[in-house]
């Protein structure tokens, strides 16, 4: 009896902490805001290898919703722009880069704007981004919701899911998860939280 009461013991302590590995499966994540001197000079450092059309450093960028990322002994730079389009000036494309400890461009890419074809609105700024969620591989679940204007002019909130590989590291938008959301109407970090929590997706 007494055998079997600690083998259950083990077996429940053992669910745990995988439980726990699936929650946070690297460790602490740490972020902290940049700010506006420290994101230009990541971008300016790293001109010649940004592939994003018609970023200066002249341009917007978003301090508030840039970040320093740090898990373990590992750190990352989220640094998140408002640029001209390049087909429109009068038009605005917001964008996000990844830059590791050294300073290096990792991944550049935009998330909506005039000359993105799966979101081409507009886009305002980013509103809010939230970086407690997980992947089950432990990559981290990036949340971030974007305020854009359709040509028809009526202001809308879209949520654009990201993945950060910490080992690779690189970061991408996930396009399924985005895309399930275009039509869902959620314009909260919970709200989304709420909708892939009831899709399965943790």
């Amino acid at each position: 009896m007494y055998n079997k009461i600690m083998v259950f013991t083990l077996a429940s302590i053992f669910c745990y902490f995988q439980v726990f590995a699936f929650e946070n499966p690297n460790g602490t994540v740490k972020v902290t805001p940049v700010g506006e001197a420290i994101a230009k000079k990541l971008i300016r450092d790293n001109a010649g290898n940004i592939t994003l059309k018609g970023l200066k450093i002249s341009d917007n960028i978003e301090p508030e919703q840039s970040f320093e990322i740090k898990i373990g002994p590992k750190i990352f730079y989220i640094i998140s722009a408002h640029r001209a389009t390049p087909s429109n000036a009068d038009l605005f494309t917001c964008s996000v880069l990844l830059f590791d400890a050294y300073g290096v461009i990792r991944s550049a890419f935009d998330t909506m704007g005039n000359d993105n074809e799966k979101r081409p609105w507009y886009c305002d700024h980013v509103e809010a981004m939230s970086f407690n969620d997980y992947y089950p591989d432990g990559a981290s679940k990036i949340i971030g919701l974007y305020r854009g204007t359709p040509p028809s002019s009526e202001h809308f909130v879209l949520p654009i899911i990201m993945k950060l590989d910490f080992n690779t590291p690189t970061l991408e938008i996930d396009e399924e998860l985005t895309r399930k959301l275009e039509d869902v109407g959620a314009d909260t970090i919970r709200g989304v939280r709420s909708y892939l929590k009831k899709q399965g997706q943790k």
